[in-house]
């Protein structure tokens, strides 16, 4: 997955936090459809980008910095809420706890 390819791929809505395809590769992705991801067994979104499976919150990401995060805490704890300002990066998994509840503060 690459920050060029995603660009090439997808478009991404701020709002709603989906991805919406440019372009038909498939039966299943068709050229304005939104990308809705399954659903993992930890509740987080995956989805495919060139039959790579990828999650969806770092293909975020990756379309807005260009850069893959080391890890992202979904700031309301909604694991499907993809939305950037939803996103946050963190440099380690303990500090997660803190930064959420600093958060809803």
């Amino acid at each position: 997955m690459t920050y060029e390819r995603l660009r090439e791929l997808f478009s991404y809505n701020q709002t709603t936090g989906q991805f919406t395809n440019l372009t038909t590769r498939n039966n299943k992705a068709l050229s304005g459809s939104i990308v809705h991801g399954a659903k993992s067994p930890r509740g987080q979104l995956n989805m495919s980008v060139d039959g790579t499976k990828v999650m969806y919150h770092r293909a975020v990401w990756m379309y807005h910095y260009n850069t893959i995060p080391k890890l992202l805490v979904h700031v309301d704890g909604d694991k499907t809420n993809n939305c950037l300002d939803n996103l946050l990066e963190v440099s380690h998994y303990s500090q997660a706890p803190l930064v959420l509840v600093a958060a809803i503060a």
